[in-house]
């Protein structure tokens, strides 16, 4: 039997910020607190990802428009002060692009961060003998 493992996180941007749900299709946002804060916020989570990740390739998907690029603009901007060569970052504008079902287009996506994914390692094992013993057989251990 083999056994892989690869790490992929999804949050939400880590700033303090809120969106008011009404019968909108698209309710607005607001980053809430000072920018201070969430300078303070948004840096001790990328530290943390940092710290336990190693290499992080952070993907923005929200529009470059509306209430939505007043997140994503703080963002990048923390993003660029915290300057960590750690932190790979790109903001792909997915509603923008994949518009009138231009699906094609996540290739500009993939093409721009696939460099930096295909570096990354990944875990394998196999497994031979019984799981039913675990005393029974070996691991053969593997990483590329």
């Amino acid at each position: 039997m083999k056994v892989a493992s690869y790490i992929q996180t999804r949050g939400s941007i880590p700033l303090i910020w809120t969106q008011t749900p009404t019968l909108k299709y698209n309710p607005s946002l607001g980053i809430s607190g000072d920018d201070l804060l969430n300078e303070r916020v948004a840096t001790q989570h990328l530290e943390d990802q940092v710290k336990k990740y190693k290499d992080n390739v952070l993907v923005n998907l929200i529009d470059k428009k509306g209430s939505q690029k007043t997140v994503g603009d703080a963002f990048t901007k923390v993003v660029k002060k915290v300057n960590n060569e750690k932190i790979h970052y790109t903001w792909f504008d997915f509603h923008h692009e994949c518009r009138k079902m231009q699906w094609h287009n996540i290739g500009k996506l993939i093409d721009e961060i696939k460099p930096k994914i295909e570096s990354f390692d990944y875990f394998m094992a196999t497994i031979e003998g019984s799981l039913s013993n675990p005393g029974e057989g070996s691991v053969i251990l593997c990483s590329q």
